[in-house]
């Protein structure tokens, strides 16, 4: 987050006129709504999860680490549009509408991750062996 603010405000106090539009963008014009939920969700929300031991579960983790997932995805939108939708040129805005086939690369990258983590996940174990084989030695046990 604060990579993303310090590397915005560079820009901006650097004095290039060019920046200023796609930047003003970001923070307060047409892409501000998904600027701000990525910070508030994306950023604040998994920090909170994680800060407080009741909500550090492992569903809890699981949660936080897919909500940073899209968010991660939402930065790279964010970085890469809003520059693309101001022309340089005495050209009108445009408006940026992905195709089918963007659509389909960012999903099916993300598809293509989790199915790698599974893969993965089944071919070298998660937890190390002697971990559980201690764990079983101490399962009757009780003090």
């Amino acid at each position: 987050m604060y990579l993303f603010v310090a590397e915005t405000l560079t820009k901006d106090y650097a004095g290039k006129a060019t920046t200023h539009p796609s930047s003003e963008a970001i923070w307060f014009g047409e892409f501000a709504w998904i600027t701000w939920s990525m910070v508030i969700i994306g950023f604040l929300v998994p920090m909170i999860i994680l800060a407080f031991k009741r909500l550090r579960t492992y569903k809890g983790i699981l949660l936080a680490s897919g909500i940073l997932f899209i968010a991660m995805w939402v930065k790279r939108f964010i970085i890469v549009v809003p520059g693309l939708t101001r022309y340089l040129l005495p050209y009108q805005d445009g408006i940026y509408i992905p195709t089918i086939t963007e659509w389909a690369l960012t999903f099916g990258s993300m598809a293509l991750f989790g199915l790698m983590f599974a893969i993965f996940s089944k071919l070298f174990p998660m937890v190390s062996i002697w971990e559980v084989e201690e764990m079983e030695e101490f399962q009757g046990e009780v003090d």
